[in-house]
């Protein structure tokens, strides 16, 4: 045909002849760096005749697809054909967002733990609740598993020894105190005190097991309350102790001497009482500021649960019970230059520092693994603080009463008992000495007669020779006649100025006869015949009152 013509058809539509080229890399690149890159390369043609119908002529097998690489010269070529679309179609997890024309789109992924909702020709991204996980297909949300501290992990099994140990200790003192309440080392201790720091100590060493239970809301409110009253029972009782020790001491410094108030057993545990209801006041203020409840902490297709504890209101109720602590050191600091024989601060001392260092440090510990979303270390070294706390307060203040009272029992005795026991009485007569002079020094008794005139005889020789060990002090006595003004059981009352170790004398008069007078003398150390302790009545009147 002729080409040059043009020829309309009934569309008024020119028929065409068309050639069909493949642009791709040349073979030629090659090997003459001069030649073009790339070249057109005819692999078809169309031809329209003057009908509608038009011919196609097209060698698929000659045409040359890029591969992915199309920029590298060494670059491979496929005669796959490739698919042409508008989108891709989404993968799983994705959403599709319609953008310009309806029939293309973008894909967006949603959060690993979404799933993909269709609604209305749309479709969104609606995330799985807590406690649930997306499927495979991520069309729907499964239960996942509830996790909690494993009560035979080395995280859980620490603190529950340390427990169970600390129990059984603390209520093995709980029962000897009880059984030796009347004794003069518990008694010297303040027994009502001692009960209250004793019951704290067993709360705490108690809170290990609700911390490692299962997260519950009863578990949550008992945490909440029992780990602050714990510590207030232990640090309140053991201020009250410190700062009555410390009023008396002071009041032995002052010109008049007078018995400082508030220092009987009863007036001790009122003070006590009301330190600790502080506490429990704020523990109950804190429980409907904050409701207890279950949180559910998911981690990578898990979920922790933990009862909920704000890291703020948590160090807020810790607050008042470490304020406590450090008034306790205060007063440990002040009364430490107290007599020899009323040393306990220095042991109350030592349990103040002690517990400071371990909530210095337990706080950074705590609140990392809090930040950081190590649950198991952050239970595990909750209940290992508090039962660090519970220890150190154990063993500082009972393990040398337990001590004395079980291994050395002699030091456990009224020292009055034990001098009636072994200086039955002691006749002389009224042309004695001019002189009284009395002394005690914690040795066996061994009456030191410096006059001849005065006679005196010791049961302690008698219990030596049958192997039986004295238990009294050791007795230097002299006499002077009782003036004749007194009359028959009165009490002439001295005292001896031993600096380390003040005492007061009372000699009773027990017969009326001229020639053999009779007398019973008795020893006391700051107390009365009705206590045996500086805490329980350590200032008798002002003659007793301690240099």
């Amino acid at each position: 045909p002729d080409y040059r013509q043009i020829q309309f058809n009934s569309e008024r539509f020119v028929p065409g002849h068309y050639r069909i080229y493949n642009y791709r890399r040349s073979h030629l690149a090659s090997s003459d760096i001069n030649a073009s890159p790339y070249e057109y390369v005819s692999v078809g043609e169309w031809k329209t005749g003057r009908n509608k119908n038009g011919q196609l002529n097209l060698a698929t097998d000659s045409i040359v697809w890029p591969s992915s690489n199309i920029h590298s010269l060494s670059s491979t070529t496929t005669t796959i054909i490739p698919i042409s679309r508008c989108s891709e179609p989404c993968r799983v997890g994705e959403l599709r967002q319609i953008q310009g024309d309806s029939c293309c789109w973008v894909c967006i992924p949603c959060n690993e733990t979404s799933i993909v909702v269709e609604s209305h020709e749309h479709e969104r991204c609606e995330q799985c609740a807590i406690g649930y996980w997306p499927t495979i297909n991520r069309t729907s949300c499964y239960k996942l598993q509830e996790t909690y501290i494993d009560i035979l992990s080395i995280q859980a099994l620490v603190p529950i020894c340390l427990s169970i140990i600390g129990n059984i200790l603390t209520l093995f003192v709980v029962i000897l105190f009880y059984k030796k309440r009347e004794t003069p080392v518990v008694k010297a201790s303040g027994k009502e005190l001692c009960f209250i720091m004793l019951a704290g100590i067993h709360l705490c060493y108690l809170m290990t097991f609700p911390i490692l239970v299962k997260p519950h809301v009863i578990t949550c409110i008992i945490q909440r309350l029992g780990i602050g009253l714990g510590f207030s029972m232990m640090y309140a009782a053991l201020l009250t102790k410190t700062n009555r020790i410390a009023r008396i001491f002071e009041s032995t410094k002052k010109q008049g001497k007078l018995r400082p108030q508030y220092i009987s057993p009863n007036s001790q545990v009122a003070i006590c009482s009301c330190l600790i209801l502080v506490q429990l006041l704020l523990s109950l203020l804190w429980l409907s500021y904050e409701r207890p409840s279950v949180d559910l902490i998911a981690y990578d297709r898990s979920v922790t649960l933990k009862c909920h504890m704000n890291k703020h209101s948590f160090l807020f109720s810790l607050t008042y019970n470490v304020l406590l602590v450090l008034v306790c050191t205060m007063y440990a600091i002040r009364t430490r230059k107290v007599p020899e024989n009323f040393n306990e601060t220095k042991f109350i001392g030592f349990t103040c520092y002690t517990t400071c260092i371990i909530w210095l440090a337990f706080l950074p510990i705590y609140f990392t693994a809090y930040e950081t979303g190590r649950h198991q270390v952050h239970i595990a070294t909750l209940c290992i603080t508090i039962s660090l706390c519970a220890t150190v307060a154990l063993a500082c203040l009972f393990s040398p009463k337990v001590y004395i009272i079980l291994l050395h029992p002699e030091k456990n005795m009224r020292l009055t008992k034990q001098i009636k026991a072994q200086a039955n009485t002691l006749p002389f007569t009224s042309k004695g000495p001019t002189q009284s002079d009395y002394t005690s020094n914690h040795q066996k008794l061994t009456p030191d007669l410096s006059n001849n005139d005065v006679q005196s005889k010791s049961l302690a020789s008698n219990d030596n020779e049958e192997n039986c060990q004295p238990l009294v002090s050791k007795l230097t006595v002299t006499f002077q006649p009782i003036p004749n003004e007194c009359k028959k059981k009165d009490k002439i009352t001295k005292k001896n100025n031993n600096k380390n170790k003040p005492t007061i004398i009372t000699t009773t008069r027990s017969d009326n006869i001229l020639n053999n007078e009779k007398y019973q003398v008795k020893i006391k150390k700051y107390d009365d015949d009705d206590d045996d302790s500086l805490n329980s009545n350590p200032i008798q009147d002002e003659e007793g009152m301690l240099q």
